[in-house]
């Protein structure tokens, strides 16, 4: 395997996205939930327009970028693939981090819940 591929728009692209959006990259790719504890948790916001940082340290901004940079170059040389669809508990888990509702009391989006139909 070669070494890290070099990409100043990628790069430039990792710099300007939402922390918290990258985080959520981070926890579906690798499969793993140390993305969503801390120190990677961001601070829950209100505003409508949300803080790109996640109110999160400078430290673990950078481990983030870092991380899915190393990810997206894995995955750009195929020593890493895509994980399978995720399971109703992990998206649900993972739509209360992106929130911010750490009580649970928020009901998550249709989208990322499970369905009971009955006939």
């Amino acid at each position: 395997m070669s070494g890290p591929i070099k990409d100043e728009g990628r790069d430039a692209a990792l710099r300007e996205a939402s922390v918290p959006t990258l985080l959520m990259c981070l926890a579906q790719i690798t499969g793993e939930d140390r993305w969503l504890q801390a120190p990677f948790l961001p601070r829950r916001d209100i505003s409508i327009f949300a803080e790109p940082t996640g109110g999160l340290s400078t430290e673990a901004q950078q481990a983030i970028r870092s991380a899915l940079s190393q990810v997206l170059d894995e995955l750009s040389s195929g020593a890493r693939q895509l994980p399978p669809t995720s399971t109703c508990n992990l998206r649900s888990r993972r739509w209360a981090f992106a929130t911010g509702d750490s009580t649970g009391l928020r009901r998550p989006h249709p989208s990322v819940s499970p369905a009971s139909v009955r006939w």
